[in-house]
């Protein structure tokens, strides 16, 4: 007890914002609009790695539920396994699909607010889900004809808040395609795995800490 007292660090009791920290959502979103926007990258495709930019348009209906769409873009750049197959004995490149732009729209849930102590600091964030369906631009990588695929997006995130009105984003993001080419009756299941990092606004007034 003598060195809790004697220690600085450690309050003596916990003042009305100490407890509101612990205890309350500081950070409301109902009825707000968020915007944001996200770097990221496709990875895992064996033959092409996408940087990409999303932007996000997303409106809270309440503190769990909101409506979003999702506009990106970005450019596929082979990876050493097309220069590879390129040479003796395979002596030609794979006909891949490159991700060109996608809007997507749907819902998303954020069943979870939790707070964790980082560097001191109550630190507040969620976890969310998400669900889309819309459309992606995709071209070919040995010709250049270009393909729309309709798309499902189910998405797993958080929100690290900053403040009142800013926030860290950082999701997963798996888009399965639809690849139906109409010319050559073919039809295949394409997939994007996106990882995204990114800074989110929310307009209007929430309950921020007094």
């Amino acid at each position: 007890m003598v060195a809790a007292a004697a220690d600085s660090s450690v309050p003596a009791e916990l003042t009305d914002t100490d407890r509101r920290q612990l205890a309350d959502r500081l950070y409301t979103t109902r009825g707000r609009t968020e915007l944001g926007v996200s770097l990221g990258v496709m990875p895992f495709d064996a033959l092409i790695v996408t940087p990409n930019v999303q932007l996000l348009l997303l409106g809270h209906l309440t503190d769990h539920v909101g409506l979003a769409v999702q506009v990106g873009g970005g450019y596929g750049l082979p990876t050493g396994a097309v220069s590879r197959l390129a040479e003796a004995p395979y002596h030609g490149s794979p006909d891949d699909w490159r991700y060109l732009t996608s809007i997507i729209a749907g819902g998303e849930w954020a069943p979870i607010y939790a707070k964790m102590m980082v560097g001191g600091r109550v630190t507040h964030a969620d976890l969310f889900l998400a669900k889309r369906f819309g459309a992606t631009l995709q071209s070919s990588t040995l010709d250049g004809r270009l393909l729309v695929s309709p798309t499902f997006s189910p998405t797993v995130g958080t929100h690290v808040y900053i403040g009142d009105k800013t926030s860290l984003r950082a999701e997963f993001r798996y888009d399965l395609l639809v690849d139906a080419e109409p010319a050559s009756l073919s039809l295949a299941l394409g997939q994007n795995a996106n990882v995204l990092v990114g800074l989110c606004v929310l307009t209007g007034k929430g309950s921020a800490p007094r």
